[in-house]
């Protein structure tokens, strides 16, 4: 398993982040930070959840041809104004980060460029899901979005995740069990130590 890449994806509040500290901080794999233009939330670290940057700094690295893959978001932000976040995984992460027991979350179109940048057979998509109630509990609260906003995201959800479950080499649900619970039994599948 250390040949590949774990690449965790998934519905907006299904449990990526959690599975992916807990899989971090117990069976040693290593984190790849992605950029983003969102707005750092409570409890969150710049260079560790991610790279919190300006969409200034954003743009100049994609015009430098910088990203692996990138994605962007039209949202509502918790004023109810509209913008666009924007998200990417850079070359310069992916490749300074030097070793095999890599693990990120992207969403399935990042998913689909990284596997083109990697080669498929260097991934192994990992596909959490969980009940459409618990996930809007948990975006509630986690906070920080309007209501317009959750209807977005579950309507773009469906679209962008209607596949996810075919294409996954793993799917998980994390509706009923904790995160150390689940990132056990991915260790145990993957053989992770």
């Amino acid at each position: 398993m250390k040949s590949k890449i774990i690449v965790i994806t998934g519905k907006s509040s299904s449990g990526k982040n959690t599975v992916m500290d807990e899989l971090v901080e117990n069976y040693g794999l290593v984190n790849l930070v992605s950029h983003t233009t969102r707005p750092i939330r409570p409890n969150e670290e710049n260079g560790k959840d991610y790279y919190f940057t300006t969409k200034e700094q954003f743009m100049d690295i994609k015009n430098k041809n910088q990203f692996i893959e990138t994605r962007e978001y039209e949202v509502k932000d918790s004023n109810g104004n509209d913008d666009i976040w924007y998200y990417g995984l850079s070359k310069m992460e992916y490749n300074i980060c030097n070793v095999f027991n890599k693990v990120v979350i992207v969403d399935m179109k990042g998913f689909h460029e990284l596997a083109e940048y990697i080669g498929r057979d260097n991934c192994f998509m990992l596909y959490l899901y969980c009940d459409d109630n618990i996930r809007k509990e948990r975006m509630i609260s986690r906070g920080g979005m309007s209501p317009e906003e959750i209807d977005r995201r579950f309507k773009a959800d469906e679209e962008d995740f209607k596949f996810a479950m075919v294409e996954s080499d793993l799917s998980v649900n994390t509706g009923d069990n904790s995160a150390e619970k689940i990132a056990r039994f991915i260790a145990e599948v993957l053989e992770i130590e």
